[in-house]
């Protein structure tokens, strides 16, 4: 057997995520398809991301998120299939195309809420002043949720992502994550009996022979809070960064809305979020020419995967009309379920704030921080400056 030749193992605290995500990404490329970083081999070439996905009995999705903080299995990434199509099927109603087409007009409504004042004041932190607040909004909103627990909720969530990462959780985020899992306990047994339209409500009084336990409606609360209060807010935050400093992009879009789809496209091939997603071997098999014995710890790099030249002509630029598909949102069997509500929010919100702020920059004397090492990826903060309302 012929095994790929040994490179230098790199450092996740040695690649310059915070100051050049590009050159951060192409040192993997270099040393890659497979790269050893921090004790686990980074999947960061197309191909082999593609292999890894498609073959879920080889990579377990069960076995890499049993390291993440929570008490119990998160529905359904924590789990592989069979089992795992069992809750597809009873969550995909709540995200299809035609459920999201529905939200669009209150969404809109929420958004301009938002956003008047805030164009009209000539400045602000557009991550803490419209990036946490919509995209929570929504999702509090569609679990059931009470918008008064948006702090607390994202505090708990920003000290158990941190757990995602290839170092797994520490004490201190394992104690987040226990009052996280407790708190949603409570508000799982408020809703038993009663009615509801939202996902949590509707779950818990499922009577059918398909219905959730209490161990998966904690597992399913518990992934969801999450995810829906972190990946929209993250990936505004890089798309307003982005338009702040490109003024050719910047008006582009403002002139025309309807390339708005494209750019959401390509800051979510260029910037995901969730960049490090793990799995872990079933068995001893080869990948890429190297062999992987059983219990190796594998993380898909969607960031490098996205740019690998073998798949995209020109990878780490924006072009508006790239018809190639993306990992972005993952893929295989576990592909993001909140992709189309998702790509429904950073629309809403770019058409909404280019209609009322063409134009924009960021606050003289401040830069955008990203913090790393992380195992999610986004600004806590983006400060931009503007003339006001467009008349």
């Amino acid at each position: 057997m012929t095994t790929t030749p040994a490179r230098p193992a790199l450092s996740l605290a040695d690649l310059p995520v915070a100051s050049d995500r590009e050159a951060a990404w192409q040192a993997l490329l270099d040393q890659g398809p497979l790269v050893d970083v921090d004790g686990a081999v980074f999947v960061v070439g197309n191909k082999a991301v593609d292999v890894v996905l498609h073959d879920p009995a080889t990579y377990s999705s069960r076995l890499a998120f049993g390291v993440v903080g929570s008490p119990v299995p998160m529905v359904p990434i924590a789990f592989d299939p069979p089992e795992h199509m069992r809750y597809r099927k009873l969550l995909a109603p709540f995200f299809s195309p035609v459920v999201v087409g529905r939200m669009y007009e209150s969404l809109r409504e929420q958004l301009r809420a938002l956003i008047t004042p805030l164009a009209e004041a000539g400045r602000c932190d557009v991550v803490r002043d419209l990036a946490v607040p919509f995209p929570s909004q929504v999702f509090l909103t569609l679990l059931g949720l009470p918008l008064s627990d948006t702090e607390r909720l994202v505090r708990w969530k920003d000290a158990v992502l941190a757990a995602a990462g290839p170092a797994g959780a520490s004490e201190g985020q394992q104690a987040e994550a226990l009052e996280l899992f407790t708190y949603l306990g409570e508000k799982i047994e408020q809703r038993r009996g009663q009615p509801g339209e939202d996902l949590l409500t509707v779950l818990v009084n499922d009577t059918s022979a398909e219905a959730m336990s209490q161990e998966e409606l904690l597992g399913l609360g518990f992934l969801m809070v999450l995810a829906g209060l972190d990946t929209v807010t993250a990936t505004l935050g890089f798309a307003f960064e982005l338009l702040a400093r490109d003024a050719d992009l910047r008006g582009r879009l403002a002139q025309d809305l309807t390339l708005v789809p494209g750019f959401v496209e390509e800051l979510v091939r260029l910037n995901p979020v969730a960049t490090f997603t793990p799995r872990v071997t079933t068995q001893d098999t080869v990948l890429e020419g190297r062999d992987l014995p059983a219990g190796t710890r594998v993380v898909m790099v969607w960031a490098a995967a996205n740019r690998d030249p073998d798949r995209y002509e020109d990878g780490t630029a924006v072009q508006l009309d790239r018809d190639e598909a993306h990992w972005g949102f993952g893929g295989g069997i576990h592909r993001c379920l909140g992709s189309h509500l998702a790509r429904a929010e950073l629309r809403l919100v770019l058409e909404e704030w280019l209609t009322q702020v063409p134009d924009f920059a960021l606050q003289p004397g401040t830069t955008p921080v990203l913090p790393w090492p992380a195992g999610l990826l986004g600004f806590p903060s983006v400060e931009l400056t503007y003339g006001g309302a467009r008349t």
